[in-house]
């Protein structure tokens, strides 16, 4: 379920991107248990290669050109 206010749910989920100097993508994901997962906590790191993120903008395009 979704809640519009960040205090009423059980997980918040922050993520984060960033580029690298290879020319790819960071991204962080960052759990933070809240009522009754308070105190479980969790990150989750990954990197993707540039084609990755050039395949993923080429996808989108396309897409925008059907719309």
């Amino acid at each position: 379920n979704y809640v519009r206010e960040r205090k009423e749910a059980q997980v918040h989920i922050l993520v984060t991107t960033q580029s690298t100097g290879a020319g790819g993508r960071e991204y962080t994901v960052t759990f933070i248990g809240q009522q009754d997962f308070s105190g479980i906590d969790d990150t989750l790191k990954f990197i993707t290669k540039p084609s990755l993120f050039l395949l993923r903008m080429k996808k989108l395009r396309n897409k925008s050109w059907l719309l």
